[in-house]
């Protein structure tokens, strides 16, 4: 009906999550539909408080259709929703984090071929 699709093989992966964990189930179709960097980028309604601190862009709200089928899925599904809004926009926090980690380690390894220092401790460790 909402013209909002996801595989056989995503919906058999989301059946075995409890019908009992909305969140979960939420948080795993915001992975089907949207990239991390989409995630990183948006939020629930197109704002937020906290805004990027390197970037300074207002967040793109995440399209309507998509995230209302999510919304009616999970409901149907779970017999019941969940604060849909948080659940959103915590995992478009957890996403910008996500991106800005993985931006600070390719920035360090542009620097001249130098390993991240977490990398380093990691390879010392796996070397004794």
């Amino acid at each position: 009906n909402s013209g909002v699709y996801i595989t056989h093989h995503q919906l058999d992966d989301l059946s075995q999550i409890s019908t009992e964990k909305p969140k979960l189930m939420t948080r795993r179709l915001l992975d089907y539909f949207f990239s991390r960097e989409t995630l990183a980028r948006s939020s629930a309604t197109g704002q937020r408080i906290a805004h990027n601190n390197t970037t300074m862009e207002k967040p793109i709200r995440l399209p309507i259709a998509v995230v209302g089928a999510i919304k009616e899925y999970v409901t149907n599904v779970c017999g019941r929703g969940c604060n849909f809004n948080a659940v959103i926009n915590s995992k478009c926090g957890t996403s910008r984090r996500a991106v800005k980690k993985m931006s600070i380690r390719v920035d360090w390894m542009e620097g001249g071929n130098q390993q991240c220092p977490r990398t380093e401790v990691l390879t010392d460790r796996s070397e004794e």
